[in-house]
């Protein structure tokens, strides 16, 4: 019997429980992201329970395990059967540790969920904290408000090493030598050829980050009226230090009373790409209870796909919304003939380079005129002003990126070390931020990504790499999409080279047929030293 015809029957039963389990555990976790709702939480805790027991089978493991490496005659089957040994790969645990984990996920996101900061007694949103860190000259105002959003922190410190001890002794008992480790394998991913992308990064942004953050640094000692030295986090822009200062070229005006949903509906829909059906099924804007972050997520594979964001009428929400929208027109892009397990972006940083791609077109000249309604001496004016920010802006995620990756590394590697203490060190190291004084406290854990979707923010920088290639061939090929409008050519382009493949191609092997080149570092780099 060949692998085709062992593997195919699995398949099939596999797929009739688990597409309806993942489409019920998607929505649960949908109302439970948007509403807050503990019976929400509840069922995606009582269906991830369902979906581990059904993925730490261990006969359903071997069965998989005996496949690999045979001949194959059909090439979906085979990616099938390579994404679903991964699955099963890093899941084989016992009753006990899927449930604690499904415990502790709960635990977790519903802290995230729910908890508001507090300033002057009064509890307010993430977004409330930034517009303080972004306007207020009060230095005392802002050290109270960024130490609010660092608050959740203690609540949740203990809950998330209990999870990384967990997740570490699961990665033992299989075999490998840290969670961390483990995930990137089962991603696909080599752990020392990624470090080694990111030791490109950081060896290409050093140069320009010192001339921005020396200059930058300079500015706000002069704004607040202390030595450079004495700059401490609050002092910066926003509570982690990963947006840019604020841009001279005052984008956010541009934005005042404008509706941003038909402004996204215009531009996607001239780039061939509608947003339309997204948009109607998203969440957009703030309220009590709901997830203060921004996601998009697909519901079930055939085309529901959703945005959760929580939007002001500002720049920075325009390009979340942006971002947010390019995963979901890559999710709406796929070829639905496709195997239902092969309607996903090729890899995790793949959807992440599209994504990043179109928060870069609201910064352009020409897309603030047709787009957002921007006077032509205003728009013109504020792209010459922002193409240097978005290098600023560039370098400042890239050393953010750098921290996260670097740290997370280390804590899985080793949990038993002072953590908070590493934190520090590596703020200081990349981001070159001075620690506060007399401070040991988890600052790290207000990071949602390191509590609740672990092994994952390596996405970003790889994935910034991919949209400076894409970019470059915009350069190249589209003239349109390069002076920022709707170009449906450049639409069609990423539609048949990119989201329509969904898993079929190993990512760098599409990345390769799309763009002429596998991953580098270099179209980034170049983009950094032509504008700063």
């Amino acid at each position: 019997m060949t692998n085709d015809q062992t593997f195919a029957p699995f398949l099939e039963s596999h797929l009739r429980t688990v597409v309806p389990l993942n489409k019920e555990s998607a929505l649960a976790g949908w109302e439970a992201a948007t509403t807050g709702s503990p019976e929400a939480e509840a069922r995606v805790e009582a269906l991830d329970i369902k979906m581990g027991e059904i993925f730490a089978n261990p006969e359903s493991y071997a069965l998989l395990k005996s496949l690999e490496g045979g001949e194959w005659d059909d090439p979906y089957l085979q990616r099938q059967h390579h994404f679903l040994l991964n699955a099963f790969t890093g899941s084989r645990v016992d009753h006990e540790t899927i449930v604690e984990a499904a415990r502790l996920d709960t635990i977790l996101r519903t802290a995230f969920n729910t908890h508001r900061g507090v300033v002057g007694g009064k509890e307010v949103s993430d977004g409330d904290l930034k517009d303080i860190l972004r306007n207020s000259d009060d230095q005392s105002l802002r050290k109270t408000a960024w130490e609010a959003g660092k608050a959740i922190g203690p609540k949740v410190r203990d809950t998330v090493m209990e999870f990384v001890a967990l997740r570490n002794r699961t990665a033992a008992k299989l075999g490998f030598s840290d969670y961390y480790t483990m995930s990137l394998t089962l991603q696909d991913l080599d752990v020392d050829r990624v470090f080694r992308f990111l030791d490109e990064l950081e060896a290409a942004s050093d140069g320009p980050w010192s001339r921005v953050k020396a200059g930058l640094d300079a500015k706000l000692a002069g704004r607040f009226g202390i030595a450079v030295e004495d700059l401490r986090p609050w002092h910066y822009q926003d509570p982690f230090f990963q947006e840019a200062p604020p841009s001279e070229a005052d984008l956010d005006r541009f934005y005042d009373g404008k509706d941003m949903e038909q402004i996204a509906k215009a531009f996607f829909g001239e780039m061939d790409l509608p947003a339309d059906e997204i948009l109607a099924k998203s969440d957009l804007y703030e309220r009590p209870g709901k997830n203060q972050h921004a996601f998009c997520t697909d519901i079930d594979h055939e085309g529901d796909v959703r945005t959760m964001c929580n939007l002001r009428p500002k720049a920075a929400s325009m390009g979340t919304l942006c971002h947010e929208l390019g995963h979901g027109v890559y999710a709406k892009g796929y070829d639905f003939n496709l195997p239902w397990m092969l309607r996903r972006a090729a890899h995790g940083l793949m959807t992440e380079a599209v994504a990043i791609l179109m928060e870069y077109f609201p910064r352009k000249g020409a897309w603030l005129e047709r787009y957002a309604g921007a006077d032509p001496v205003h728009a013109t004016a504020a792209e010459a002003l922002s193409a240097r920010e978005q290098a600023v802006a560039d370098l400042t995620i890239v050393r953010w990126f750098l921290v996260m990756c670097h740290f997370e590394r280390a804590l899985y590697a080793n949990p038993n070390q002072d953590v908070d203490t590493l934190w520090w060190d590596m703020v200081e190291r990349f981001q070159k931020v001075n620690r506060p004084d007399n401070r040991h406290a988890p600052d790290w854990c207000a990071k949602i990504h390191l509590a609740l979707w672990p092994a994952y923010y390596h996405l970003y920088p790889l994935g910034g790499c991919v949209a400076s290639q894409l970019r470059n061939v915009m350069r190249n090929r589209f003239p349109k999409a390069e002076q920022g409008l709707g170009d449906d050519s450049f639409g069609c382009f990423l539609s048949t080279e990119i989201f329509r493949h969904g898993a079929v191609l190993p990512w760098e092997d599409l990345l390769e047929k799309a763009t002429g080149e596998r991953l580098t570092t270099k179209y980034w780099a170049e983009e950094w030293n032509r504008s700063v």
